[in-house]
């Protein structure tokens, strides 16, 4: 009896001492952090047999397999498997470059140039730098003289230009597409939705960068994805802005979606590539996500045109896919008597079985998608520059 007892003051020691290693592991962004942590508690189950008596035997046996399966589903999303399966890995020179904002949920790292290497199997995606300014935004291309006109552009990761070099976002080249006669003003960022473009202007985040230059108008690029981040259901963007629509149709910002503790639970949680991979399963969109969109879009116009008195046009990008949340948000939006632009329309040569309009390996724009749109959109806006004869 004595010796049982001592064992299982050894199981439970060895228990918090695993629960306690895991913390750290979980913490450093590990993709592989749930394999290593279901297999330890299957293992721990299966040692807790030889002390445990009665009904606690099975029930430990039962866990251990349990366990043991979730490492194996685990592996297999997290790419542990055998190749064409799992998940690409992005590692990023400087560790501090995603900083948590209790307004925003999260931002960049300022004044800093960060390299961003995507891999998938071992093979490289993609090895790009970014680099954001003092103010806390892309890095756009400067233009020299008082008070340039200006274009501020918007959105998510396909605003900012994940995967690409500075150089080769929408807003640097649809500069270039007008001589660098209109400065191009990047305020997106990896993972955002329009309700981090509202709690932006909200909080007058772009006036620094802006600053110098005469915005003439802003671009909102907007993808159906951004149905469930305004909703809070983006895993990564559990801390983000949350806002309701009342009952004139005006935007209420009620503070983040969850509390600090609530977001880091998920956020770790979100590590767990098989939790990633149910959650993405049970998605769903609806009216109401697409008019809060629309709630939200709308009092970011009015802000624009009171503070800039300049309107605010909705690119719609798309990759002929998802094609019933696009339309929920264009009816929403039309309601709303925006200016809807389209990247199919804007691009009829637009193929989404043509992999040079996006990286290889990766569903965001390549630099040629972006140059031919930038270009196509500076033509629609009548803002090109004339080409040479």
């Amino acid at each position: 009896m004595q010796a049982t007892r001592i064992e299982l003051i050894i199981m439970a020691v060895l228990f918090l001492a695993i629960t306690l290693a895991s913390i750290p592991i979980l913490l450093h962004r590990r993709n592989d952090a749930f394999v290593i942590i279901f297999f330890l508690y299957g293992l721990f189950f299966l040692m807790g047999i030889r002390c445990l008596r009665g009904i606690w035997k099975p029930v430990s046996w039962n866990l251990a397999i349990v366990m043991f399966c979730l490492a194996g589903a685990e592996a297999y999303f997290a790419g542990f498997a055998a190749e064409g399966t799992g998940k690409p890995r992005i590692r990023y020179s400087d560790p501090s470059y995603f900083q948590s904002d209790d307004a925003l949920g999260y931002h960049p790292r300022k004044d800093v140039r960060v390299n961003a290497h995507k891999t998938f199997h071992g093979k490289d995606i993609y090895d790009v730098h970014y680099t954001i300014n003092p103010q806390g935004f892309r890095q756009g291309k400067s233009i020299e003289g008082e008070a340039p006109p200006s274009v501020l552009f918007f959105g998510g990761s396909f605003t900012f230009g994940e995967g690409l070099e500075d150089d080769q976002t929408i807003a640097w080249q649809f500069q270039e597409s007008t001589g660098d006669t209109i400065q191009g003003i990047n305020l997106g960022f990896h993972g955002y939705g329009p309700h981090q473009m509202l709690k932006i202007l909200e909080d007058h985040r772009e006036k620094d960068v802006v600053s110098g230059t005469k915005p003439i108008l802003a671009i909102y690029l907007c993808i159906d994805d951004h149905l469930r981040r305004i909703a809070g259901k983006a895993y990564w963007d559990s801390y983000g802005p949350c806002y309701v629509l009342q009952e004139d149709g005006d935007t209420k910002y009620k503070g983040p979606f969850n509390t600090k503790v609530t977001a880091n639970v998920l956020r770790v949680f979100s590590r767990s590539q098989l939790y990633r991979e149910i959650e993405s399963r049970f998605r769903k969109n609806n009216d109401d996500q697409a008019e809060l969109l629309a709630g939200i879009v709308n009092t970011s116009r009015e802000i624009l045109r009171e503070r800039y008195d300049i309107d605010l046009i909705v690119l719609v990008h798309g990759r002929g896919k998802n094609t019933n949340s696009l339309k929920l948000i264009r009816d929403q939006l039309e309601s709303h008597d925006f200016k809807i632009m389209d990247f199919s329309a804007l691009l009829p040569e637009f193929n989404p079985q043509d992999p040079e309009w996006y990286i290889a390996g990766d569903e965001h724009p390549s630099a040629i998608s972006n140059q031919r749109l930038a270009q196509a959109l500076a033509e629609q806006l009548k803002l090109a520059a004339p080409l040479d004869p």
